[in-house]
């Protein structure tokens, strides 16, 4: 592809590597199927801090909160975010369906509650995404879904 088609079709690199960071995602941060709410979240923040951990996931993650001048690729962003989000609402209503949590939980709150605290240590504080984190999120949300006694 030749460089003005590039910039024709993205217009700046940034714009470019949301692109790319839309195309990339899903293949790195999959769903899982664990049969266990508690498992699923565990896996998945595990997998989301993985990917913000590796410097590719990193440098994605970056351009992901970089203002675009396109209104296309702002919404093209928006979109994935709301795909993501709502292909990984499959493991709350999966949790729901099999009584681990109650009705009416709300999908996308958990899933933000449980990655926003990733994503602000990699590209606010750069603390570090050790090992127990992960899980430690995944319990924190998954009690907060729980009944109050």
């Amino acid at each position: 592809m030749h460089e003005t088609s590039i910039y024709r079709r993205w217009r700046t690199r940034e714009n470019l590597l949301v692109d790319a960071m839309l195309a990339a995602s899903d293949r790195h941060i999959p769903i899982p199927g664990s049969g266990s709410v508690r498992e699923d979240l565990h896996a998945f923040a595990a997998t989301v801090a993985a990917y913000l951990g590796d410097p590719l996931g990193a440098a994605l993650a970056r351009v992901a909160v970089l203002p675009v001048d396109d209104p296309d690729i702002a919404h093209a962003r928006a979109t994935f975010w709301n795909s993501r989000i709502d292909a990984a609402a499959e493991m709350i209503e999966r949790g729901i369906a099999r009584g681990e949590i109650p009705a009416g939980a709300d999908p996308r709150t958990a899933l933000e509650a449980l990655i926003a605290p990733l994503h602000s240590r990699a590209l606010i504080t750069g603390e570090p995404l050790d090992d127990g984190l992960p899980h430690t999120l995944a319990d924190l949300v998954l009690n907060g879904l729980l009944p109050r006694q």
